[in-house]
């Protein structure tokens, strides 16, 4: 029999005597004892003998689960790191992206300045058929009536009645204000309607 089949057929097992009980039996000299005390001792030499089995079993089965436990915390390690790489990959694909739209918008915009110019502006009116205007071309009309909108006023106008230029809120003290609100907090409700 090799080890794993012994390893994975289960025998019957009876316990094992104690070595003061082989020890007694096997002082007997008798003939029929003899042959029995071989028999059993063939028998617990077996048991003694199925013993690291046990031993071996419990060994591989222990060495099983760590393997086991380490396999799946070594699968949930790779991954999140997987999970995290992949990650890391998008964000420079996408500051890759970032940097090409840059790019790009800083074209268009040089692209829309030089459209914009004045070389570029004479270009395309002498292009579509406009010339430049002398001032001797240039007619006025007179509209009756009309009266063209005027610029801001920058000047301060300041109110004839006041001469310091303070709003009214702006001339009373401390006291006469505290005055005032006392007055009208204490006045009933009923005389102020």
């Amino acid at each position: 029999m090799t080890i794993l089949s012994r390893l994975f057929t289960p025998t019957s097992r009876r316990p094992a005597s104690t070595s003061r009980d082989l020890h007694s039996r096997s002082r007997r000299f008798d003939l029929s004892g003899l042959l029995g005390s071989f028999g059993k001792t063939a028998d617990t030499l077996q048991k003694y003998q199925d013993i690291p089995l046990r031993f071996q079993r419990q060994w591989l089965t222990t060495f099983l689960a760590i393997s086991m436990l380490i396999g799946v915390v070594a699968g949930i390690y790779l991954n999140v790191t997987s999970r995290a790489a992949i990650a890391g990959r998008e964000i420079q694909n996408l500051e890759a992206d970032i940097i090409t739209n840059q790019r790009l918008n800083a074209d268009l915009q040089t692209q829309i300045s030089g459209i914009l110019s004045n070389i570029s502006l004479e270009e395309r009116a002498a292009a579509a058929g406009f010339v430049p205007v002398a001032r001797t071309d240039i007619k006025y009309l007179v509209v009756p009536g009309y009266v063209p909108a005027q610029g801001p006023n920058l000047l301060a106008v300041t109110p004839a009645d006041d001469p310091k230029g303070q709003p009214a809120e702006y001339s009373e003290t401390l006291f006469t204000w505290l005055a005032r609100q006392l007055d009208v907090a204490s006045t009933p409700l009923a005389r102020t309607h």
